[in-house]
């Protein structure tokens, strides 16, 4: 059959289709342009099959708390804080109900207290609103605030370790030597520890924005962040000299009922007793160790100065 049509492509014009139908194929050159026109073609359909369904505000905050949480674990383990600002909405790629995350920030995310503070201090970004809460509620919301991680220079070891230097007397060059590298190493671990607090205390800041500046909430938030900072042995008198501050500030706040000022008065007075001891300062002096601690503690004189105002308004 095939030689039978060949035979037809005999004579001038056959002699040349002939020759045209032995060449190597056309349809090589054209393949690329081929190529390209067909993918122009399917790229429509393919960029809707890649693109997944819009998640719904529940899934797509859920997604959210664990990218962050995941986020979180690598930093402690790295002991690098590389976000100094709440801004991971602006990568997250989908817009989340201010309402929603508000209900879910006021709420333990993680275990972890870092995990914890910075999870819930990223879901700020989200320009979220504060939920309305009664007393009870809002007063169980700053207990479940994430703790502060604890201040490397009110570890009783290290406290131990430096009064017994000190009753040494005289260190010999050696002793001194390793006490300069122990001390060298605990300004290092005190400045990354407090740079890792940033989560816990910009939550705070957040928690601030959402209250009116004076007045009973916003004096047991403050009371919360001195009460996180006396127990992970934290220097605690700048908090303290803004917290009288703001006593003072709230008792010409009409809003600010008889009730309430007892009870800040009261969780004011709970303070009382909780300290700290941690190492302020310490350096080698002509051979010896010279060192001054100091104390994160509040003390009854501070409450009766600081509640004094508010009572007898």
């Amino acid at each position: 059959m095939t030689h039978r049509w060949l035979s037809q492509l005999s004579g001038p014009w056959g002699s040349r289709a002939y020759d045209r139908l032995m060449m190597p194929s056309s349809f090589d050159s054209h393949l690329p342009r081929l190529a390209v026109l067909i993918l122009a073609a399917l790229l429509p359909t393919a960029t809707v099959m890649a693109q997944p369904a819009p998640r719904s505000p529940t899934a797509a905050l859920a997604a959210a708390v664990k990218t962050l949480a995941d986020e979180a674990r690598l930093i402690k383990n790295g002991g690098q804080l590389p976000r100094h600002n709440a801004d991971f909405a602006q990568e997250f790629g989908q817009s989340l109900p201010p309402e929603l995350v508000g209900s879910r920030l006021v709420r333990h995310v993680d275990r972890d207290p870092f995990v914890d503070a910075y999870v819930r201090w990223q879901l700020t970004s989200f320009d979220p609103t504060l939920p309305q809460m009664a007393d009870r509620t809002f007063q169980r919301f700053l207990r479940d605030l994430p703790p502060m991680l604890e201040s490397p220079r009110a570890r009783e070891a290290l406290i131990g370790e430096i009064n017994a230097a000190i009753r040494s007397g005289k260190l010999s060059q050696r002793q001194q030597l390793a006490l300069g590298r122990r001390l060298d190493g605990l300004a290092k671990q005190t400045r990354q520890t407090r740079t890792m607090n940033q989560p816990t205390m910009k939550l705070y800041d957040w928690v601030a924005s959402q209250l009116p500046p004076t007045g009973a909430r916003m004096l047991q938030l403050e009371l919360a962040r001195l009460s996180a900072l006396v127990n992970a042995g934290w220097p605690t008198e700048v908090a303290k000299s803004q917290l009288e501050e703001l006593f003072n500030a709230s008792a010409g706040n009409q809003s600010f009922d008889a009730e309430q000022r007892r009870l800040v008065a009261e969780m004011t007075q709970r303070l009382v007793g909780h300290t700290r001891v941690y190492l302020a300062v310490a350096r080698i002096d002509e051979g010896a160790v010279v060192a001054q601690f100091n104390d994160t503690g509040v003390y009854d004189f501070d409450v009766q100065r600081w509640t004094k105002a508010i009572l007898r308004s």
